[in-house]
């Protein structure tokens, strides 16, 4: 219990400081200043010095990718929320529906025996 208090101890001095973390790796790092749970900074860094122009392209091709896929969803999204069905309820929003924690086994039980409204 001795070493359990002083670790509660240890920890509450420890959180409320400002830290900084380093991450080394072969071509890309990053660095983070935290204080208690929140992010005061982030970022990643790469280091093109020894990479080709091919590769340069492809990084920046798969930076362009992931940054359209985002805008994509977005505007899908926004399309979504706009809808009205035609009791004039509102589609719920498909990022929560996304992120909802998976349901237990009995709902979902439930739903896959519920008789189709076809």
């Amino acid at each position: 219990m001795l070493a359990n208090s002083r670790l509660q101890e240890r920890l509450c001095e420890f959180l409320p400081l400002v830290r900084v973390g380093v991450d080394f790796g072969e071509g890309a790092g990053g660095i983070a200043v935290v204080k208690g749970n929140a992010i005061l900074h982030a970022e990643t860094y790469v280091d093109f010095h020894e990479t080709t122009l091919e590769q340069r392209r492809q990084l920046r091709r798969g930076r362009r990718a992931r940054h359209a896929k985002k805008m994509r969803l977005a505007r899908l999204r926004s399309w979504i929320l706009r809808q009205a069905l035609p009791d004039g309820t509102r589609l719920p929003d498909p990022y929560r529906v996304m992120r909802d924690p998976p349901a237990r086994k009995e709902e979902q039980e439930a739903v896959a025996h519920r008789p189709s409204l076809r």
